[in-house]
């Protein structure tokens, strides 16, 4: 048997084993999903910064929204990148982090069948590194434009964003901390819709 023969057996029976094909389905939706975590935290917050208010056709979003964010490049995505990065919020090698996230996103979800049948997997790694950026990005956030934060360290500030992609991490590393998660959030809420002692 050569090479190719083997690969294409080794495939179907990654593809026809229930445990492999759940957990690689749960890693490949768990990435597309902090990815679009991603995007909604660098084009949002600007593009938040800059709505006047609201009409019958939603937000009422500035001009300067466009001379100053948009006209940067072709892309929101890049242009509010861009942004963060003559701010100080975001290096070089920030940006270059981001093409290499996005081009894990494509590679996933342009080959998804490779990924759940073939020698394709998530990089776990780029998903931590994914959480680190939107850390960076929505902790500087934070820190300039919405909290009045004190002498609290930067490092305890942790966003919603980072709360959900932690979680994901969490699921897709198959430990134990997502779940210790979902009991805690579950019993908070519990107290709090109850009104029992302590909510």
């Amino acid at each position: 048997m050569d090479k190719q023969q083997q690969a294409a057996i080794d495939g179907w029976m990654k593809f026809l084993n229930p445990d492999s094909l759940r957990a690689n389905l749960i890693a490949c939706s768990m990435y597309l999903a902090a990815w679009e975590i991603l995007k909604n935290s660098v084009i949002e917050h600007l593009k938040g910064f800059y709505v006047m208010g609201f009409d019958e056709k939603g937000d009422k979003i500035s001009p300067e929204y466009k001379t100053r964010v948009l006209d940067r490049h072709k892309s929101p995505f890049r242009s509010s990148l861009l942004w963060f990065q003559e701010m100080g919020a975001l290096s070089q090698a920030d940006l270059d982090l981001a093409d290499e996230l996005r081009g894990h996103r494509n590679d996933i979800g342009h080959k998804l069948p490779q990924f759940l049948s073939a020698g394709y997997e998530v990089d776990v790694n780029l998903f931590i590194k994914l959480f680190e950026l939107v850390a960076k990005i929505d902790r500087w956030w934070l820190i300039n434009y919405e909290l009045d934060i004190g002498d609290i360290d930067e490092n305890e500030i942790e966003s919603g964003n980072m709360l959900f992609i932690r979680l994901m991490l969490s699921v897709v590393a198959g430990d134990e901390e997502a779940t210790k998660i979902h009991d805690e959030l579950q019993k908070q809420w519990t107290e709090k819709t109850s009104g029992a002692p302590g909510a």
